[in-house]
């Protein structure tokens, strides 16, 4: 995928000329330019983009300078050969960055109707990916024009793409590498580990179709969470990760009675449970929501990259009832090691019981006495090893041996 900003990323020229007459520099293999084979190069305009000072100052944005870019990002940009004319030697040559300045056709003062991004071709520098005048960045205030790469017919000069007055007309003229412009560099993003894009932001509703989209990177080897969704019984259950960072957010992604693209949200915590009836009550009854139709994921934001984590299907089980037998000493006989427990989802490897005397806090093993009051302890823990998602719910009742649970 080839991004192209829609904003200036800061404004320079591009490059430096002292005189009138400095407009030649001696060629240097450093510059990293590839030449057609045969081809001798002693000299340069100053106007070459290859040499440029401005292209030395976007590769120190994606090389060394961490200001513009997260270390992640930069691991997504890839390096692209994009192509350029040379006009000192009538020749064209290309140049390999993560960053690079856009095409336009190399004419004085011409009215065009696009520029160009991505791979070109030496034998057709402007068959790019076409970037049409109404995606091009306009402040109506300061009409501030932003630099192209191709050099103008005049020596000394670097084109840059200027916006007219109209979002319909805009031009390409010459303007002197010592002029202070725009900058509005493109980059060719590596999409392996982006998992989908959606419009989905911070705040839950309507998408609309000027809401830009942001891309989900592969999250499965993060610390995020994890998300479920049982369609038949309307309920999603996500629980964060325990060193997952401050914020989680679950997304869920539903068209809304097929006339628009909706979404809500919510922070996770340890368990988050949201059902149909909450999300139709903030977005009216008479929704159609069926969570098998809708997008559902877990996400967070990492140095400047988010990362998702997609929902599975599976049966949720809130238990919001336990009830527990087999726990209370018969005097005379031995202590109960485990509790019997019929309430699905409890691991059966919690139940294990651990009895003290109500007068002493050493642990009444052997036979329990007469006339002797005892405390059974015991810790309930959910079953994680079946299909089934189990949670508890807000405020769980415990029943042993039919009475209520302290």
């Amino acid at each position: 995928m080839t991004l192209f900003a829609a904003s200036p990323l800061t404004e320079t020229n591009f490059d430096e000329r002292t005189s009138v007459s400095d407009y030649i520099k001696t060629y240097s293999t450093e510059w990293g330019c590839s030449y057609p084979e045969g081809q001798n190069i002693e000299s340069v305009h100053v106007n070459h983009y290859g040499a440029s000072m401005l292209r030395d100052e976007l590769k120190t944005w994606t090389d060394t300078y961490d200001g513009h870019f997260g270390d992640t990002e930069k691991a997504l940009m890839l390096d692209t050969t994009i192509y350029t004319d040379d006009e000192k030697n009538n020749c064209v040559y290309s140049t390999k960055d993560k960053l690079y300045l856009p095409y336009g056709e190399k004419a004085e003062g011409a009215q065009v109707s696009h520029i160009t991004v991505g791979r070109n071709a030496p034998d057709n520098l402007n068959n790019g990916l076409h970037i049409d005048v109404g995606y091009w960045y306009y402040d109506p205030v300061t009409n501030s024009p932003f630099w192209l790469r191709p050099p103008s017919t005049s020596k000394g000069v670097a084109m840059t793409g200027k916006n007219g007055s109209t979002t319909s007309a805009k031009w390409i003229t010459g303007m002197s590498v010592n002029n202070a412009e725009n900058v509005l560099p493109a980059f060719e993003l590596d999409l392996t580990s982006v998992i989908f894009a959606s419009a989905a932001g911070t705040t839950r509703g309507a998408i609309e179709g000027s809401d830009p989209l942001r891309l989900r990177l592969d999250g499965s080897d993060k610390k995020i969470g994890t998300v479920s969704y049982d369609a038949e019984a309307g309920k999603i259950v996500a629980q964060k990760d325990e060193g997952a960072g401050r914020t989680v957010t679950l997304f869920v992604q539903f068209n809304q009675n097929g006339t628009r693209d909706t979404y809500y949200s919510i922070p996770v915590t340890t368990n988050t449970v949201v059902t149909e009836e909450m999300i139709k009550k903030e977005f009216g009854k008479n929704i159609d929501l069926d969570f098998a139709e809708c997008k559902i994921w877990l996400e967070k934001t990492e140095d400047n990259v988010t990362y998702a984590k997609m929902a599975e299907a599976k049966k949720i089980n809130i238990i919001n009832s336990v009830e527990l037998t087999g726990v209370k000493p018969e005097s005379g006989k031995a202590f109960p090691t485990k509790a019997s427990c019929n309430t699905e989802g409890i691991d059966a490897e919690s139940l294990a019981i651990t009895y003290t005397a109500k007068d002493s806090s050493e642990e009444a093993t052997g036979n329990a006495d007469w006339n002797k009051t005892y405390q059974a302890e015991l810790t309930l823990a959910l079953d994680k090893s079946g299909d089934a998602v189990c949670i508890f719910g807000d405020s769980p009742s415990v029943t042993v041996d039919g009475d209520t649970a302290q």
